[in-house]
């Protein structure tokens, strides 16, 4: 494991750690419905990807998709599932599937979280010339969902896959809905059982 990929995960780990003892410590001291929380949150959105050339004559960067979900049983942490695909500047296809815990945090702003994650999964590899390869994924990042509409999310990737670079920093933009369905207060997103 590189250092760069140890120190990201040390990073995360450590977030994750600050986000779990504040939330637990907050938790005694916040009024909290009768019911349990439950809670899913949809993503779908874009992130670029840069060449992996050199030079003055490289191709322009492309932007791959990205869609996902995470199941919230607690307001603080979550399970995660995401899916991408994106076709790299040089015209070679990259797939991926990751599923791992993610923690959050309220940023004390209305309509503002902040989150930590560690996925694991699978990418695959489809070269312009007809080759494939496959490789396991690991990911690690943090991110910011904001006014129940837009998410932010910085991650360092990890995989072998032939050609490409083994760690790789990405950054994803796009839209999430944190859809609250019991136990709901006014933090948790869009309450799906609110009597207009």
């Amino acid at each position: 494991m590189s250092r760069v990929t140890a120190a990201a995960l040390s990073f995360c780990l450590l977030l994750m750690s600050a986000s779990f003892a504040s939330a637990q410590n907050g938790a005694s001291a916040a009024t909290e419905p009768d019911e349990p929380f439950r809670a899913v949150d949809i993503f779908g959105g874009a992130h670029p990807q840069p060449s992996t050339a050199s030079g003055p004559n490289k191709p322009d960067t492309t932007f791959g998709w990205e869609i996902g979900s995470s199941y919230r049983f607690q307001r603080w942490a979550g399970i995660a599932l995401n899916i991408g695909r994106v076709r790299t500047p040089e015209r070679a296809w990259i797939t991926h599937v990751q599923a791992g815990p993610r923690v959050y945090r309220v940023l004390g702003v209305p309509d503002l979280r902040g989150f930590a994650q560690v996925m694991v999964g699978r990418a695959w590899s489809e070269q312009k010339a007809g080759g494939t390869d496959s490789s396991a994924e690991l990911m690690a990042g943090v991110g910011v969902d904001a006014f129940n509409v837009f998410r932010f999310e910085v991650d360092i990737v990890r995989r072998n896959l032939d050609t490409f670079p083994r760690t790789r920093g990405r950054f994803l933009f796009g839209v999430a809905l944190p859809l609250c369905l019991s136990g709901c207060t006014r933090d948790d997103g869009i309450d799906l059982r609110r009597e207009e």
